[in-house]
């Protein structure tokens, strides 16, 4: 999809008049780019757990400070991926990330097991937390 952008802009507008909102995946790998961001219709961006992973780690803090700002400055939701640590959720919401998903809050789990712990407030501060899950 990300290799012919003229049409995957136009599915993507058709998508976005049905009221689907649209989420770029793992993004800063891959084939996602800044100008990708500049050309396709989308709400929201994922920032990759790789980067996430190496939050603490000499000159990475710059980087996901830099991939908040941009998501911030174009009016786009951010996801952050693959939270593990207090330290990680901790930066990620003094960075203007309100959303996140990762083991910090809940093992991957089945439908049915989500709908109920969403019932019990038994996922990590579910219903309270800043940082909300994804």
């Amino acid at each position: 999809m990300m290799q012919n952008i003229r049409e995957s802009t136009d599915i993507l507008m058709q998508i976005k008049e049905l009221g689907v909102k649209t989420s770029l995946d793992n993004f800063g790998t891959g084939y996602s780019s800044l100008h990708i961001l500049s050309k396709l219709p989308i709400d929201t961006i994922k920032i990759d757990k790789s980067f996430v992973d190496e939050l603490g780690q000499v000159n990475q803090s710059p980087m996901i400070k830099t991939i908040l700002e941009l998501g911030l400055n174009l009016n786009l939701s951010i996801v952050a991926e693959s939270i593990e640590t207090e330290s990680q959720l901790r930066f990620l919401r003094e960075n203007g990330c309100v959303i996140g998903q990762g083991y910090l809050f809940s093992k991957p789990v089945k439908a049915e097991e989500f709908e109920q712990l969403i019932k019990t407030n038994d996922v990590r501060g579910f219903k309270t937390h800043p940082l909300s899950l994804s």
